[in-house]
Order: structure tokens, then C-alpha cells, then sequence
């Protein structure tokens, strides 16, 4: 950056040379190159300004350390300047006059060291000013996107963290009661649903466990895990539970949050569990709806017995499943009737890449 400065600052400062009625001796050109390499190799300090200037927390400090370093660098530049000059003309063309003022008796004299070293640098200190707020907003550009990509981190360390915890807060009974049953099969010799009841738990725990990684699977992983969830559920009960899953296969690919639909399934099977006398069928359906979003419901329909009261719905785990990966995007709502348990989650159909070509073939 302050090379292309410095590169641009040299034809500037040749033109007037360049246009002049008699051509300049080859040296005087020669001299602005190298003027112009040497305030490039001041650049340094320019940037050790720029750092240390952040470190002050006064705005006032921070402004005059800036304005020191570009007098700092524009003195050294000037000086070189002026003695690079010197150093040119005497070796390559004693006879020439340099610079040269006319006195007051008419005679032409040179002028003194502080006026050529002040005569450079009012061009120069601007040069050096315009990088120096290159450099700082450069910096400060830097800052920015450090800063963002931080806070960029921190947010999805966080909302893991958050993931994790909500996936951790799953019933903490369902692995007894599951092991409790799978012991009573075993017990009674009914050792094939026995067995059966272990595969599905360990395809339950195999997917609860792979999940921890995953902040979102597909509606045909996510069906699995809750349809395994059922499946034991419904052999601890002895077939009094039945479960449905609707959902249209150009939608199973679609991307839903990990254990999205496991806390509603199993507040569905709970409440309509109660009393655990009576068939009940927990049914989960997934439809498309406009607007490119999809509806994830949870509903039960049982016969018999009515159970003690209206469903009351706990619908925090999944709204804070939403919010985490969705934002504001997507809700929850409670769709509970009188006595039969109901909840449905709107959120936006995404697929993963390639997944439309597919759909459409």
C-alpha cells in the first residue's frame, strides 16, 4: 500500500521537471526516485505509530502521536532530500548552481539549510500524512474484522454449548425405564422383543450420541431417531402405543435441527400415556407450506379414558433448538385441543447442496 503511494507520488513530482522549457540533468530525476524509495523505507515508523496508537486510550494522545510521527518521517525525508541533492550535484555536476536566490544588491545567493530542509518538506509531510492515514484506517480495518470474526466464533461456540445443553436435557428416566423393560422381557422369555427393544434403543443412543456433532441432519435422520424413540416406547407399553410418521419423500431430504421433534414426541407419549390403559397413537407429520418453509407437528389421538387434564405443553427446548440455529425465522406453537396433546414448529426448508437437481430428475 505505501509503495503504490510512493509509486503514484513520483510522476507527480517529476511532471514539473518533466514540462520545464529546458530538460533537467539526468540526476535531478534520479535524485526524486531515490527521495521517494526513502520515504517508502520510513514507512516503519508510520506503522510502529499506528500500533502504539491503539494502545492509548486518550483520542487526544492517540491524534498527537500520529501528528509527531508524520513530522518525525517527513523531517528524516526532507533531510535525506536535501543532502541527497547536495551529494548529486557536486559529484556529477559541480558546475551547476543548484538552487540559488537572488539578495538584495542583486547578487544570487544560497539560500540557508533551514529553508531548502522546510522547501522539502511541505511536499513531503503530506505524502507521509496520506499514508500514515492509510496505514492507521488499514489497521483499523484489520481491527474490525478481527473483532467480527471473534464475536463470529464466540457465537457459535456459544450456540454449540447451547445445542449441547438442550440435547443433554432429555428425559434423564427414559434410559432406566427402557432398560427396565427390556429386563422384564427377558424375564418373562419374551427374549425376541427383548431383543428387538435393544436394537432400537442402541439405534435411539447411536443417533442421540452422532447428533452431539451435527447442528442440523436431514428430516430422514431426524424421523429415525424420534421413529426408534417410539418404536421402544411402544414395546414398553405392550403395543398400547402406536405410532405414525407422515412425511413426503421430497421432503426427507430437507434440513431440520438436530432432536427437534424427540422432546415433543416424548411430552406427546407421556401425556397420552396417562392413565396407560388406553391405545393411543402419537402421529408426526411433515408438510411443505408456502413461503419455502415446512411444518413439523406432533399430535396424539386416544380412545377411551380421557386423561386428567388439557395438555400443557413444554415448548422451551424447542424453541431454544429454533432460535439457535433459525433466530426469528422459526416458531413453535402450542396446537393442543381440550384433552388430545398437539404442537407444531414452522421453519424454513433448506436442503443440502444438490438436493434439488435430485428432486427434479
Amino acid at each position: 500500500m505505501a509503495a503504490a503511494v510512493w509509486a503514484l507520488t513520483t510522476p507527480v513530482a517529476l511532471a514539473p521537471a518533466i514540462g520545464a522549457p529546458e530538460p533537467l540533468p539526468w540526476w535531478d530525476y534520479a535524485g526524486v526516485v531515490l527521495v521517494a524509495l526513502a520515504g517508502f523505507l520510513l514507512t516503519p515508523i508510520s506503522v510502529v505509530a499506528s500500533r502504539l496508537s491503539e494502545k492509548i486510550g486518550n483520542r487526544a494522545l492517540r491524534v498527537l502521536l500520529l501528528c509527531a510521527a508524520v513530522l518525525l518521517v517527513g523531517l528524516l525525508n526532507a533531510a535525506f532530500d536535501v543532502a541527497l541533492y547536495e551529494k548529486i550535484r557536486v559529484t556529477f555536476d559541480p558546475e551547476a548552481p543548484g538552487i540559488m536566490f537572488m539578495g538584495d544588491n542583486g547578487e544570487l545567493i544560497r539560500p540557508p539549510y533551514i529553508y531548502l530542509l522546510m522547501h522539502a518538506l511541505v511536499y513531503l509531510i503530506w505524502i507521509h500524512a496520506g499514508v500514515m492515514a492509510l496505514v492507521t484506517m488499514n489497521r483499523l480495518n484489520w481491527r474490525m474484522r478481527r473483532l467480527e470474526l471473534n464475536k463470529s466464533e464466540a457465537l457459535a461456540a456459544a450456540k454449540q454449548a447451547r445445542l449441547e445443553t438442550i440435547r443433554l436435557q432429555l428425559s434423564p428416566h427414559f434410559l432406566f425405564n427402557s432398560l427396565n423393560a427390556i429386563s422384564s422381557l427377558v424375564l418373562t422369555n419374551r427374549n425376541a422383543e427383548a431383543e428387538r427393544m435393544v436394537n432400537r434403543l442402541s439405534d435411539f443412543l447411536r443417533a442421540s450420541l452422532g447428533a452431539s456433532q451435527e447442528e442440523r441432519v436431514t428430516l430422514t435422520e431426524e424421523l429415525r431417531a424420534v421413529g426408534a424413540y417410539l418404536d421402544i416406547e411402544s414395546q414398553r407399553f405392550d403395543g398400547r402405543l402406536k405410532a405414525e410418521i407422515v412425511c413426503a419423500d421430497t421432503l426427507r431430504e430437507a434440513i431440520v435441527p438436530t432432536f427437534l421433534l424427540q422432546p415433543l414426541a416424548e411430552q406427546a407419549v407421556e401425556h397420552a400415556m396417562s392413565p396407560p390403559v388406553r391405545p393411543v397413537v402419537v402421529r408426526i407429520s411433515v408438510v411443505a407450506e408456502k413461503d419455502d418453509m415446512i411444518k413439523l407437528s406432533v399430535e396424539t389421538r386416544s380412545e377411551g379414558e380421557e386423561p386428567a387434564g388439557p395438555p400443557r405443553p413444554e415448548l422451551s427446548q424447542a424453541r431454544s433448538r429454533l432460535k439457535a440455529v433459525y433466530g426469528e425465522a422459526a416458531a413453535v406453537q402450542n396446537t393442543s385441543n381440550r384433552n388430545e396433546y398437539g404442537a407444531a414448529a414452522r421453519l424454513p426448508l433448506s436442503r443440502p447442496p444438490g438436493a434439488e437437481g435430485r428432486r427434479g430428475e
